[in-house]
């Protein structure tokens, strides 16, 4: 192809419509090569918190155009969409911490007006700027708010849960709170009626806006569920819930968005043609299951998410002075953890191609994917260490996606001017090395 054909072509996937799939198609007509950016939301905020938030427009222009310089990393990897927290509760981290008023007014159902302007400008930057969007509405984990929060807000956990959960002053640990009562958040009438409290203002900022590829109804939703309990009952309540919240977010979105669950792709029972090195069943112990999730819980896509490297660690102090280490990977799903990492790539290009299989003619999409190992230390590997190693297996599982039927793919992260990954974070040069065509 001339270089004027792949410019006029690159063009032309910018300025059309992107073609999401129908009820029974497989793909759709332009594969969604995107980036996971979850901060966006969070960096313009402190921008425009700055300057008063006045000028919203040209301060979202700024960040996105000139900061992140969007333009010119779009055209040279040719992104075509985006992926990113849009969250009412915002801001819930860094500088401010979890108590602060964005957060307490939720309780009483009170919106956060300038939160929602920035997110208004932003979409319109992203738009600008050509890119599909993907928001997702809220998340399971801690990291702003989370279900916990929420479970908080309705008043079904004391106050003060929420705070020492995210900042590791709880005797119970996170995890241990969330297999307690991710049940109760999902099944609970207060807990429903948070959640649509939270989302309902940014579902209207979003309701016509026609560059949506898709929205997310929760980043990773789990029905973790205490030892001994009932797997099943598990995976009925996640399906009701999202059944339920998915015809609330319906009601005030246009008939052509695409409701997805965000969750990972974990399914009860075992699926077949999985790689050799990979352990046969299901994970029945997640309390989800993505086919459940759009054949009973109304769900358009599927979400699929992979992680399949040797497992890293780092200790770090969070926001509120407390070190905690931070240990990645799901090498658990491997029959030898220790396998080398070769192995360990080549069985996530079979897991993706396994997922979509098992989708048949549902349409997904693979919404998250990282790649690292661990040094010496145990520490992940970063930059030139791992740069090469990266490009090959992120083309290897994003082809992978694309031959199994999914209709994008989103690559965990590029890193921001205040937000650095340290497990999967890319630079510049990462991302031009990675994805650049």
């Amino acid at each position: 192809m001339q270089r004027r054909d792949i410019l006029k072509a690159a063009l032309c996937a910018a300025l059309c419509p992107v073609c999401l799939p129908g009820p029974n198609a497989r793909a759709s007509a332009t594969f969604l090569r995107g980036f996971n950016a979850y901060y966006l939301h969070e960096e313009l905020y402190r921008r425009a918190e700055a300057l008063q938030f006045k000028n919203l427009r040209e301060a979202a222009r700024d960040y996105l155009f000139k900061e992140l310089a969007l333009p010119d990393l779009v055209a040279r990897c040719s992104f075509n969409a985006v992926r990113f927290w849009a969250f009412n509760h915002y801001p819930c981290e860094a500088k401010v911490g979890p108590s602060s008023k964005a957060c307490t007014a939720l309780a009483s159902g009170e919106p956060n007006r300038p939160s929602l302007d920035v997110m208004a400008a932003l979409l319109d930057g992203l738009e600008e700027l050509g890119l599909a969007l993907a928001p997702v509405l809220s998340n399971y984990w801690l990291s702003y708010g989370g279900v916990l929060a929420m479970l908080e807000w309705a008043g079904e956990l004391p106050p003060g849960t929420y705070e020492k959960a995210f900042c590791g002053l709880s005797k119970t640990g996170a995890d241990d709170l969330l297999h307690e009562h991710s049940l109760a958040f999902y099944s609970g009438d207060a807990p429903r009626e948070a959640y649509r409290r939270a989302v309902r203002p940014v579902l209207e900022i979003l309701a016509g806006r026609k560059g949506l590829a898709v929205v997310e109804l929760m980043n990773e939703p789990r029905g973790l569920f205490p030892q001994g309990g009932d797997a099943r009952a598990a995976r009925s309540a996640v399906a009701s819930w999202l059944a339920w919240q998915g015809s609330f977010a319906r009601s005030i979105l246009h008939d052509g968005v695409r409701l997805s669950s965000g969750e990972e792709g974990w399914l009860a029972k075992g699926v077949p043609d999985l790689p050799e090195a990979l352990k046969p069943g299901g994970e029945p112990w997640e309390g989800v299951d993505m086919l459940d999730n759009v054949r009973n819980g109304g769900m358009d896509v599927a979400s699929v998410h992979c992680y399949l490297h040797p497992g890293a660690a780092k200790s770090f102090e969070n926001i509120c002075g407390i070190w905690h280490e931070d240990v990645r990977g799901w090498d658990f799903l491997m029959k030898d953890p220790s396998a080398r990492p070769d192995i360990l790539a080549a069985a996530g290009e079979g897991w993706i191609a396994a997922r979509g299989a098992a989708c048949g003619q549902i349409p997904w999409y693979l919404g998250e994917f990282g790649w690292t190992r661990p040094g010496p230390d145990r520490e992940p590997l970063v930059g030139e260490a791992i740069r090469e190693e990266r490009a090959r297996v992120y083309a290897s599982w994003m082809e992978s996606a694309r031959k199994a039927g999914a209709f994008g793919a989103f690559v965990w992260m590029p890193d921001g001017p205040d937000h650095k990954d340290t497990f999967y974070g890319l630079d510049r040069e990462d991302l031009i090395r990675c994805f650049a065509s």
